[in-house]
C-alpha cells in the first residue's frame, strides 16, 4: 500500500505545511461544490424512503441530521475561504475536514442500519445503489486528503458491511465482502492519487521558491551595480543587451522609446553613430573604435581603451567576456584623473626644464638617500 508523506524535504520542515495547505485548497474546491450534490441526494433517497413507506421518525430524524450536517459543512467551508488555508494554520484545518468528512459518511453510513429490509428488496437496493455511488464519487472529490476520504469512506460503507453481515445469509455476506473490497480498493486509488498530488505541489512550490531566489538575487545585484558610479551593460551572445544600469543611460543619455524594446549592441552602437557622437574622432580614432567594436563579436579575452566623448569626457572602456557568450561592459569617466596625470606631466616637465637652466648642479634626495630629482649639470 503507498505510503504518502508531507512532502517535507529534510531540514525544511515548513515544506510540509505549505503542501498541506495547498492540498486542502484543492481538498476545499472540490469538495464545497460536492455540497449541492449531497443535499439534493439525500432529498430524493428521503422522499424515495417515504414513497416506499419507511418509519416516517426515523426518517423525519434522518433528514434533518443530514441538513444539520450539510449546514455545518457550509460554515466550516467558509471559515476556510475566510483564512485561505494559510499553511500555519493548515494541521488545524486537515482535522476539521476530516471530521466533517467522517461525519458526513456517518450520516449517510446509517441509512442500512436504519432502514435496510431483508423482506423488501426495492429499499435495499435503493440504499446500496445510493451509497456505492456516493462512495464512487467521494473518490475523485475527497482524494486530494486522502485521510479525510478514508474516515468518509470508512464511515459510509463499513455500517451496511456489518447489517449485511448481521442477516448472516450467504448471499447477503457476499455483498458485504464486495462493499470491503471496494473500500480496500478506493483507499489504494485514493493514496495513489494523493502521492501524484504531493508530488505536483512540492515541484510546482519548489520551482516558486527557485524563481523568488533568483528574484531576489536579482534584486541585490541590481542594488550593487546601481550603486557603481560606472555605466555598466551586460551583452549576451545573440548582441542583445541583458542588463544595463541607470549610469549607463545617464552617460550615454538614451532616449527613453531606444529602452522600452529589445535592443543589441549594433543598434546601439548606430544610434550613436546616426546621432553624431563620434564626429570629432580622427579617421584613425574612428576605425580604432570600429575594431574594438568587431573584437566583442569574437570570443577574444578581456581587453579595455581608452575614449574622448564629443562633450571632451574621457572614459576608460573596459570589456570582460562571460563564460557562455556574451561580454560585461563598463564605462568609468576617467576625466579628471587623466586630466589630474597630464597637469603634473606638465608641471613635471617644467620643473625640469627650470631645473636643467640652473648654472650650478643641484641634485634632491628624500628621507633614506634616495636622489629622486638632479638637473643636468
Amino acid at each position: 500500500m503507498a505510503v504518502v508523506d508531507d512532502g517535507a524535504a529534510p531540514g525544511r520542515p515548513e515544506m510540509g505545511a505549505r503542501i498541506l495547505a495547498e492540498r486542502l485548497q484543492v481538498f476545499h474546491e472540490q469538495t464545497k461544490d460536492a455540497l449541492v450534490g449531497h443535499t439534493v441526494i439525500g432529498a430524493a433517497v428521503g422522499i424515495l424512503l417515504f414513497d416506499f413507506g419507511v418509519d416516517l421518525t426515523k426518517l423525519t430524524s434522518w433528514i434533518l441530521v443530514m441538513l444539520s450536517v450539510a449546514a455545518a459543512r457550509l460554515l466550516v467551508y467558509r471559515g476556510f475561504t475566510k483564512e485561505a488555508g494559510s499553511a500555519g494554520r493548515s494541521r488545524i484545518w486537515a482535522w476539521r475536514f476530516e471530521i466533517i468528512a467522517l461525519i458526513s459518511g456517518a450520516t449517510f453510513g446509517a441509512l442500512p442500519v436504519l432502514f435496510v429490509q431483508s423482506e423488501h428488496f426495492k429499499i435495499s437496493a435503493c440504499i446500496l445503489l445510493v451509497l456505492a455511488g456516493m462512495a464512487g464519487g467521494a473518490l475523485g472529490t475527497l482524494s486530494a486528503h486522502a485521510r479525510a476520504f478514508r474516515f468518509y469512506a470508512a464511515a459510509l460503507i463499513l455500517p451496511t458491511v456489518l447489517a449485511l453481515a448481521y442477516e448472516a445469509q450467504l448471499d447477503l455476506a457476499i455483498i458485504a465482502a464486495m462493499f470491503l473490497l471496494t473500500l480496500v480498493y478506493f483507499d489504494r486509488f485514493s493514496r495513489r492519487f494523493e502521492a501524484s498530488l504531493v508530488h505536483q505541489i512540492r515541484e510546482r512550490l519548489v520551482n516558486a521558491d527557485l524563481l523568488e531566489n533568483i528574484r531576489r538575487q536579482g534584486e541585490v545585484l541590481d542594488s550593487v551595480l546601481q550603486s557603481i558610479p560606472n555605466a555598466i551593460a551586460v551583452v549576451g551572445p545573440d548582441d542583445r543587451f541583458l542588463y544595463r544600469n541607470d549610469q549607463f543611460v545617464d552617460l550615454f543619455e538614451v532616449p527613453e522609446g531606444l529602452l522600452s524594446r529589445e535592443l543589441s549592441s549594433n543598434q546601439f552602437n548606430q544610434f550613436r553613430q546616426d546621432r553624431g557622437d563620434f564626429d570629432h574622432l580622427e579617421p584613425g580614432e574612428f576605425d580604432a573604435q570600429i575594431k574594438a567594436w568587431d573584437r566583442l563579436k569574437t570570443t577574444a579575452g578581456a581587453f579595455g581603451y581608452m575614449r574622448t566623448t564629443k562633450a571632451e569626457r574621457i572614459l576608460r572602456v573596459e570589456n570582460h567576456p562571460m563564460p557562455g557568450g556574451g561580454w560585461v561592459r563598463s564605462w568609468i569617466d576617467s576625466t579628471e584623473t587623466v586630466r589630474a596625470e597630464q597637469e603634473t606631466a606638465r608641471k613635471s616637465a617644467l620643473l625640469q626644464l627650470t631645473l636643467d637652466n640652473i648654472d650650478q648642479g643641484l641634485s634632491v634626495v628624500n628621507a633614506d638617500g634616495v636622489q629622486v630629482m638632479a638637473n643636468r649639470r
